[in-house]
């Protein structure tokens, strides 16, 4: 919808042979937007020095801050931009201007005004050196004309063929790995005895495993496969996993993650409570009925 022309913003000037430029077209396509968003500007004025800002470019170009400054440094470096105490100039923009003259005194004029409302900076003064405009202001000791202006250079791009996702990180268990292991089997192990206390024997046998297993995970699977174990055995003693028989050796949480235990304790596991059954009838004195 037209909202009449104060809504088309300022209107901008440039030649249209810019596009046979062998210099421009030389540049990237990126540095060739950044030229043509920073001359056309909402921020530009009638000689293309003004203040500069990264952030407008990135939310009208689209492009990221550091792909602008790789932009900005080959525009620096092939002089059709300078940057100095936050200002821009757009070198040429002036005299390839269609709509500007500086045989013009009232454009001269114009042009002044505005170089005086900027601030105080090298970059105007050669500005005015490169049009031959004189401005009632000096900078003493002032330096020489150098471009281009230094830009932070662009951290390298990634390469795609050689960059590989990382290993994810293995679970560590903390410095002191003690308690926050006990901890884990009481959390992961409800059906076994819990453990409410660490004496230094336990500490011991604790980091010995550790040496042999830092990775809390495979511990955590261990409790879980632990908790699921349980089995009278040929003595006819009812048995389940404790902590210390998980710490005791090298072998015994192996077995357990290895599922050594897992087929004899579903096999036993009816004639188990059959047995709890016997038992606290037998505590009891009562007598118990078997129903096969």
């Amino acid at each position: 919808m037209d909202k009449g022309p104060d809504s088309r913003g300022v209107y901008r000037a440039i030649y249209t042979n810019i596009w046979d430029d062998p210099d421009f077209r030389s540049l990237s396509p990126e540095a060739k937007l950044v030229f043509l968003n920073i001359r056309t500007s909402p921020l530009s004025n009638m000689p293309c020095i003004f203040s500069f800002y990264i952030e407008p470019i990135e939310k009208q170009a689209g492009l990221s801050r550091k792909v602008i400054q790789k932009a900005l440094d080959a525009l620096c470096r092939s002089r059709w931009i300078a940057i100095q105490d936050g200002l821009v100039w757009v070198r040429n923009g002036l005299k390839y201007d269609p709509n500007i003259s500086l045989k013009n005194p009232k454009h001269v004029e114009a042009i002044k005004k505005i170089l005086l409302g900027l601030p105080k900076s090298n970059l105007v003064m050669d500005f005015c050196d490169y049009y031959g405009i004189h401005i009632p202001y000096h900078i003493p000791n002032r330096n020489s004309i150098t471009y281009p202006m230094p830009i932070p250079e662009p951290e390298p791009e990634p390469d795609p063929k050689t960059e590989t996702e990382p290993e994810p990180e293995p679970i560590r268990v903390p410095s002191e790995p003690c308690q926050p292991l006990v901890d884990l089997f009481n959390n992961s192990c409800p059906n076994l005895p819990k453990v409410t206390e660490l004496s230094q024997s336990r500490k011991e046998e604790i980091k010995t495993r550790l040496k042999e297993h830092p990775d809390l995970s495979w511990w955590e699977e261990v409790f879980k496969k632990a908790n699921g174990i349980s089995f009278t055995g040929k003595d006819g003693k009812y048995w389940k996993p404790s902590f210390d028989w998980l710490f005791e050796n090298d072998r015994n949480a192996v077995k357990v993650i290895e599922g050594n235990y897992e087929q004899r304790s579903k096999r036993h596991s009816g004639l188990d409570m059959l047995d709890e059954r016997i038992r606290e009838a037998f505590k009891k004195g009562k007598e118990i009925e078997y129903k096969p």
